[in-house]
């Protein structure tokens, strides 16, 4: 009987450990093939909005310079609405589907599209670009410093926009960063 179980071990043994090793192989090769997967989804979702948060800037610099949002090319805007639904983060979708909100709003009542919905839909632009920066590089950066690079009146700006601008974060639960500190 000693010799059996002796003969059994000596055999059985080597086999376990094969089916054992495997196993491991098998795992440790699907987790390595998930995570390149995972990344390289990552990898064409960066490399789609890339130059999202400059579209944007680009967008918002003509809706400012003319006042008049007909002057913006509509398949322009359209389009990049339709990358950031398709490749944005949750956040900066949100953000754009409450800025459509006030558009929409806007088209149906053109006399509603007065200085505090302007003002907003600028709110909307600027935290949508800080958003996709920092989803892009993880960058933080606060939306005063746009109002300070653009507005020569920036503390007279800051007093209208900054109110709006952290309603807005609250509104979609974005992350404090965006928070604009009051003017003292």
């Amino acid at each position: 009987m000693n010799e059996f179980v002796a003969l059994g071990i000596s055999a059985g043994l080597p086999a376990v450990v094969t089916i054992a090793g495997l196993w491991l192989a098998y795992r440790s090769h699907k987790r390595g093939f998930d995570e390149a997967l995972r990344q390289q989804k990552h990898d064409v979702q960066l490399e789609k909005i890339s130059d999202m948060p400059h579209k944007v800037q680009i967008i918002l610099n003509d809706l400012i310079n003319t006042n008049k949002t007909k002057n913006v090319p509509v398949d322009r805007f359209n389009n990049l609405l339709a990358e950031i639904f398709a490749y944005g983060s949750k956040d900066a979708i949100a953000l754009v589907a409450g800025m459509q909100e006030i558009n929409f709003k806007a088209a149906k009542n053109p006399k509603i599209m007065n200085s505090e919905h302007g003002n907003r839909l600028i709110a909307y632009y600027i935290l949508l670009t800080c958003q996709m920066k920092y989803d892009l590089t993880g960058t933080e950066v606060n939306p005063d410093f746009w109002f300070r690079m653009k507005f020569k009146d920036y503390d007279d700006m800051k007093r209208k926009l900054a109110p709006l601008s952290n309603e807005i974060v609250k509104e979609h639960s974005l992350s404090d960063f965006l928070l604009i500190e009051a003017s003292e």
